[in-house]
């Protein structure tokens, strides 16, 4: 009986999985500023600052996608 050879992987660098780490803060971090800008610019930053908020999950929800994607190997690292 013979077994199929196993596929060819190569081993993740420490650099290309320090990306995911960046990629999640800035997301982060870009989001939130760009609706701490978007209160300012509609007079809301003294009082709730929705689009900052809104900013902050948004920027979680999509590192936590791009985390899964790149878990699952749908998108490899460059």
């Amino acid at each position: 009986m013979t077994f199929p050879d196993p596929p060819d992987e190569q081993p993740k660098s420490p650099l290309a999985l320090s990306t995911v780490g960046m990629e999640f803060a800035l997301g982060i971090l870009l989001l939130g500023w760009l609706g701490w800008l978007a209160d300012g610019v509609l007079g809301w930053r003294s009082s709730f600052p929705v689009f900052m908020v809104s900013g902050v999950f948004l920027g979680f929800g999509w590192g936590i996608w791009r985390l899964v994607r790149r878990i699952n190997r749908r998108d490899p690292p460059r």
